[in-house]
């Protein structure tokens, strides 16, 4: 269906409409007044959009600072626009943004969107992302078992909590001087460990949250899971393999004074 069919079938003007290249799951298509969220056909068994906007219309009747949902179905959704652009395209930021992110991920924590129906009590990463990042990364023998350990060992989960779980440049919403409006898709959402929140967040945030929930956080658990992610964004292209080496410095530094 075209981009335009589905703003007409809502009753919806699509003034302005521009498609957004970028890689992402998503098809995304923006209006002067909505964001078009269409799930590429060979992703679609991984996206649902039905969850995500009930998830983003719950965050809304919680006062946390997001986009309003308008239409949707499993395979897309249509959401207001929030003021502002993503943080990532903008040339500002104010030093209270990364406060007011986390003073939102800090209310999202305490007002759930969704009851945990299942304990977790353990996380265990995904091995198999070495060999998926040898040809970029050209690990050697020690680092492959060092990451084979890293990956590969369940690690316990002290409280889980309800985090977003995406919070980082592309998700967070900023006006033109660089103060936080809100954050944007709800696709990662759920119940994790506060670990898991830290382990998305850009160099600052992870700073601040460090700083905030010190005494919350397991920091071996946190630095795994980042790498984790670290090297599943890289092996997509999306990252650079030498931040994924800087992270798995943060693990090997970590690991020794255990």
């Amino acid at each position: 269906m075209n981009p335009v069919d589905y703003f007409i079938q809502h009753n919806l003007l699509t003034s302005n409409l521009v498609a957004i290249e970028k890689p992402s799951v998503n098809l995304v298509y923006l209006t002067d007044d909505y964001v078009l969220r269409i799930v590429r056909p060979e992703l679609i068994e991984y996206v649902n959009h039905e969850r995500e906007a009930e998830l983003g219309l719950k965050a809304v009747d919680k006062r946390i600072k997001t986009a309003k949902p308008v239409a949707w179905d499993k395979t897309y959704s249509i959401w207001e626009r929030l003021p502002g652009h993503a943080l990532k395209s903008s040339e500002a930021s104010s030093p209270k943004l990364w406060h007011d992110l986390i003073d939102t991920l800090e209310q999202l924590h305490q007002t759930p969107l969704e009851p945990l129906e299942k304990p977790l009590t353990s996380w265990t990463g995904d091995s198999s992302l070495i060999d998926k990042t040898q040809e970029l990364a050209l690990w050697s023998n020690d680092e492959k078992r060092l990451l084979t350990t890293f990956l590969s060992e369940p690690q316990r989960i002290g409280s889980p909590c309800f985090i977003h779980g995406d919070a980082y440049a592309d998700n967070i919403m900023v006006d033109d001087a660089g103060n936080f409006t809100g954050i944007i898709d709800w696709g990662n959402a759920g119940w994790q460990s506060l670990e898991a929140e830290c382990s998305s967040l850009d160099t600052p945030a992870l700073n601040l949250a460090l700083k905030r929930w010190n005494y919350l956080l397991d920091k071996a658990l946190l630095w795994k899971m980042r790498l984790n992610l670290s090297l599943e964004v890289a092996s997509y292209g999306r990252l650079p393999i030498s931040e994924v080496r800087a992270v798995f410095n943060e693990v090997v530094e970590t690991y020794n004074e255990n």
